[in-house]
């Protein structure tokens, strides 16, 4: 199937499907043939996550943890007041 890119603007949902389906839609601009569109195919898992050495995966959702991420020192809210405090104005990123 060949479209051009006006055709392709202007249902772009349906060329998609097309493409989906395993159809080639070559698109074309000025009547020469610039691209094409295909189906995707899945990546397997392996290929996904390479050869990295100890990682794998079951091809669920990871459970993940609920640990927070800890602050060391004052925040920055705390910060930025003790900063007006000492300058007795406004505070900016690059002042701190």
């Amino acid at each position: 199937m060949q479209i051009s890119i006006r055709e392709l603007k202007a249902n772009p949902s349906f060329y998609i499907r097309q493409a989906g389906a395993g159809h080639s839609v070559w698109i074309t601009a000025h009547k020469r043939v610039v691209a094409r569109l295909l189906a995707a195919s899945s990546p397997s898992t392996s290929r996904m996550l390479g050869e990295i050495p100890n990682v794998s995966w079951n091809g669920e959702k990871p459970a993940g943890g609920r640990l927070l991420p800890s602050l060391k020192g004052a925040s920055l809210a705390d910060t930025v007041l003790e900063k007006r405090r000492q300058t007795g104005g406004s505070v900016f990123a690059a002042d701190l």
